[in-house]
């Protein structure tokens, strides 16, 4: 593994395990692809660690191939970009779909026809650590057909490696000084070094110390999370800053919306639990409650596992029995206190 001093590795303070620390992949892309816009000459340079030479992309060719293919000389459509991704607002530039239509196999091949060969092979660079990173089925590379879609099994992959040379391939990470002539900004070439330098290391330690069969990196984001406070946000109102008590109402709305996915069986019956009035700490505490869950209702699984992970004193319930199950249906059934979890 990676040196612990590393800044994409640290200590956990919780567990005596390492700590990976890495940006989402998904925010890098739309990074990438505003830093190339933003860009005062258009242009961008990065070394190509496949023949240790510098390629040169010029956002200027992209703009001429969109023109190319809207033009009435022209049949058919090679590639899918559009306006948003050639000339995005503040609010599209949030969007990530235009920003992979810059890189994508289409865009690429669509440069190669009209002979943009120096662009070409830039966006062919940066496409082929986009495809490694969002690779989200085990079965893709087949589908696709390409070989960077596959799972990755090994550590001597040469994705890996790829992406281990691709993270200080920006010339300002070479440079002494800090002044931005065609290339990343020094946030996004910082960035784009710790995350793909961490990743590897990351997939290294499934593989080898947590013996993993194989690793999906498209599955290292930040999607669920992001998700859950989605609908918290439209829990308040629709509010994108909200406050402590507006986060603590929706989290209870939540625990009511886990209830509704349970299989209310003969099984709670049995144990003459009322299934209302426990809390999702209790129901998740309980081992021999949660066998009860039903094998459709994993995402109730998933926020009692996060409620009682980081929004109780695990000390409190890891003990808990049967006995003590009754004796927390009695204290609730007298006086319902959802507030307890929080």
């Amino acid at each position: 593994m990676e040196d612990q001093r590393c800044s994409w590795i640290c200590a956990n303070p919780a567990l005596e395990k390492p700590l990976f620390r890495l940006f989402d992949t998904t925010h890098l892309i739309k990074n990438l692809r505003n830093n190339w816009l933003n860009e005062k000459n258009k242009c961008l340079e990065l070394l190509d660690p496949r023949d240790n030479a510098y390629v040169s992309g010029n956002w200027n060719d992209l703009c001429c191939l969109y023109n190319k293919e809207t033009s009435k000389a022209s049949g058919v459509r090679l590639t899918t970009l559009n306006r948003i991704s050639l000339w995005p607002d503040s609010f599209e530039r949030q969007r990530v779909a235009p920003a992979m239509a810059i890189f994508s196999n289409k865009t690429v091949a669509g440069l190669k026809t009209f002979n943009f060969n120096s662009t070409t092979n830039f966006c062919e660079l940066i496409g082929k650590a986009i495809k490694i990173l969002t690779v989200r089925s085990f079965m893709s590379g087949v589908r696709k057909n390409d070989v960077d879609c596959y799972s990755i099994t090994s550590i001597e992959d040469s994705r890996l490696q790829f992406l281990t040379y691709l993270a200080v391939a920006d010339p300002i990470l070479q440079a002494n000084n800090s002044s931005r002539y065609k290339c990343f900004s020094k946030q996004t070439s910082l960035a784009v070094h710790q995350t793909f330098y961490g990743i590897v290391a990351l997939t290294k330690c499934l593989l080898v110390e947590k013996e993993f069969a194989y690793v999906l990196l498209g599955k290292i984001v930040s999607d669920r999370l992001e998700a859950e406070f989605g609908v918290i946000r439209q829990l308040s109102g629709g509010n994108y800053f909200i406050g402590c008590d507006q986060f603590a109402s929706s989290l209870r709305v939540r625990q009511l919306d886990v209830f509704s996915k349970l299989d209310i069986s003969e099984g709670w019956r049995s144990l003459n639990v009322d299934v209302l009035l426990l809390s999702v700490v209790e129901v998740e505490g309980c081992t021999h409650l949660s066998e009860i869950f039903s094998t459709k209702s994993s995402d109730a699984k998933f926020f009692a596992k996060s409620y009682s992970s980081t929004l109780s004193a695990e000390s409190e319930y890891t003990t808990m029995s049967e006995s003590r199950c009754k004796q927390c249906r009695l204290v609730n059934k007298n006086s319902p206190n959802w507030g307890k979890t929080l």
